[in-house]
């Protein structure tokens, strides 16, 4: 069940959540279909849904976390802030990244030494 899933949210809806981003890009509709719809996507505790149809994605703010800032890009273009204000329209192809701010700059990942105790 959950790799159907993930074929139909990260394939379909083209989601892809990487450690310090979240990008929506190329998505595609199933076949046989004229809309898919994802409602209540969650990126630290911001919640927004994605809508596909045959000629656009739109991207629509439900519930915004002011303790988990986020700025939104499209296309490498900053649009600006999550807001709850914020619906952001693009063609299929578009790649809408939404980036934390301040998100663990201080964390840096130290090498793996075998044998050695911490």
């Amino acid at each position: 069940a959950g790799g159907f899933l993930q074929s139909v949210i990260n394939g379909y809806g083209g989601i892809r959540l990487n450690f310090d981003h979240l990008m929506i890009s190329k998505v595609f509709l199933p076949r046989g279909t004229s809309k898919l719809e994802f409602n209540g996507i969650t990126y630290l505790n911001n919640i927004f849904s994605l809508k596909i149809t045959k000629f656009e994605k739109v991207l629509r703010v439900k519930k915004v976390d002011l303790t988990h800032p986020v700025v939104v890009t499209l296309n490498d273009e900053i649009v600006g802030s999550l807001s709850e204000e914020l619906v952001l329209t693009t063609s299929h192809d578009d790649r809408i990244i939404l980036k934390a701010v301040n998100l663990i700059e201080n964390c840096v990942m130290k090498e793996t030494i075998v044998g050695q105790r911490i």
